[in-house]
């Protein structure tokens, strides 16, 4: 029992004596962990962009617009009749 509460305080006075330095590493670790995600959010944007580019320019050699604004008389009657009932959904799909 004395054993433990001795292994105790002496834990805990280390911990108080050291503060500073385990905060200082806990940090340093904590931005190196922040750095190296960012670094591969980056790597992954740039490969993919390369890929598509690439699959691009091989299957049509020109970029393709995908979107396009359209009046409400050319819309299908489903997405039409969605958008009188509920125009908040259709407008998440844009």
């Amino acid at each position: 029992m004395i054993g433990t509460l001795l292994l105790g305080a002496i834990i805990g006075g280390l911990l108080v004596a050291f503060w500073d330095d385990i905060m200082d590493w806990a940090n340093a670790v904590i931005n190196a962990v922040y750095d190296a995600i960012l670094a591969a959010l980056y790597a992954v944007r740039t490969i993919t962009g390369a890929i598509m580019r690439t699959y691009v320019q091989r299957s049509s050699g020109v970029w393709e617009e995908r979107s396009r604004i359209v009046s409400e008389s050319e819309l299908p009657s489903e997405l039409r009749s969605m958008s009188l009932n509920n125009p908040r959904k259709v407008a998440q799909w844009t």
